[in-house]
């Protein structure tokens, strides 16, 4: 609704007198007009001997329409954009183990000691597998259901280089020799994962890991 503001310009009435000294009219009650025997202010000039005059101006109602004033547009925050969060690890298996010449296998190629796990899977799945041990040099190896190698993992990329021993064992008290894997399972079904060392000689406990997401 538009608003209306009202200027009033009061009944003003002036009587112009002759006399020798002029003042400002008296307003009288319940009259539209203004009656002095003296003369208006608005008059300088004295006019000596004349009748009084009356001056009345009719009541005055000037209306002017204000616009209502327009509201300022609200100005809305962006609502901050959730951060994705990532896809929830579920673990799949967890198992402290040990490689030793009476509770595992003995691989024909080299000699070495492998334990064996089976785990379920589904198709486009990422698993990552970690092998750690403060024992020896760790090797994984992971196969689909038909026997096919999938992947290998030995060490953390090329960290565990020895050349005797000694050195071999401070870089596997350093963590060095661990391994991991990271791979999207190419179809659902059962895999073979192989915990295994290095050579011959690499047997002791580890802890096998494997989650998905």
């Amino acid at each position: 609704m538009r608003k209306i503001q009202f200027f009033a310009i009061a009944p003003i009435s002036l009587l112009a007198t002759f006399s020798p000294n002029p003042s400002i009219a008296s307003p009288m009650s319940q009259s539209n007009q203004v009656v002095s025997n003296s003369s208006s202010s608005l008059i300088s000039t004295e006019f000596p001997h004349r009748k009084p005059i009356v001056l009345s101006v009719a009541n005055t109602i000037l209306a002017q329409a204000s616009p209502e004033p327009s509201p300022s547009p609200s100005v809305a925050s962006p609502e901050p954009k959730p951060n994705p969060s990532p896809s929830p690890s579920i673990l799949i298996l967890e198992k402290k183990g040990e490689l030793s010449q009476k509770n595992s296998s003995v691989l024909d190629l080299d000699g070495s000691l492998f334990d064996e796990y089976n785990f379920k899977g589904n198709q486009g799945q990422m698993v990552t597998i970690t092998l750690e041990s403060s024992d020896f040099d760790t090797y994984l190896a992971l196969f689909d259901e038909k026997g096919n190698l999938l992947e290998e993992a030995d060490d953390l990329g090329e960290s565990c280089d020895y050349q005797d021993d000694k050195d071999k064992k401070e870089q596997i008290a350093k963590g060095f020799c661990n391994s991991v894997m990271t791979i999207t399972l190419p179809a659902s079904g059962n895999y073979k994962l192989l915990v295994n060392g290095r050579d011959k000689t690499d047997m002791g406990k580890y802890t096998l890991t494997i989650k998905g997401n």
